[in-house]
């Protein structure tokens, strides 16, 4: 189950495919953020789902969103990733699952990330989720349609 929309996202601090700290809160200050936890870098499911985030990523630029992905994958593997599919946004590492365990992106025993999708306002407020494992390029689709249904409230401090 995912984290209740109207609530406040877990603030965290993560290294990104550069290595370097990426802060939730600190970037919540100037932009709304999506966050798409993945399971694993360059499986199938995984490669579609950033893809589609890679070729609409206009429509997030678009609307000032910040968009991030974050796996269990190292660092070095990020890099790669985002290099081979020429991802324009954010990949964090989560090594040990502890973001993904505060957004409730863990099954049970820790050992597979599941496939969940948020949208956080300025202010730090989950607005949207989309939780599905299977279908990993309707995650777009369906935060899209959730985003494009908020009022203009959700993109203004």
């Amino acid at each position: 189950m995912a984290l209740r929309i109207n609530t406040k996202a877990p603030d965290f601090t993560l290294k990104t495919a550069d290595n370097k700290s990426f802060n939730l809160n600190a970037v919540l200050q100037n932009k709304s953020v999506v966050i798409f936890f993945y399971p694993k870098a360059f499986t199938r499911g995984c490669t579609k789902e950033a893809c589609s985030f890679r070729n609409d990523y206009a429509f997030f630029n678009k609307m000032d969103i910040e968009v991030v992905g974050i796996s269990h994958d190292s660092t070095d593997t990020l890099k790669k990733f985002q290099d081979s599919y020429i991802l324009p946004y954010t990949l964090l590492s989560d090594p040990r699952r502890k973001v993904s365990a505060l957004y409730e992106a863990v099954y049970p025993f820790g050992f597979l990330t599941k496939r969940i999708t948020y949208f956080i306002d300025k202010s730090g407020i989950i607005k949207a989720v989309y939780d599905d494992l299977i279908d990993a390029e309707n995650h777009l689709k369906q935060i899209k349609m959730r985003i494009e249904r908020l009022p203009q409230s959700a993109f203004t401090n």
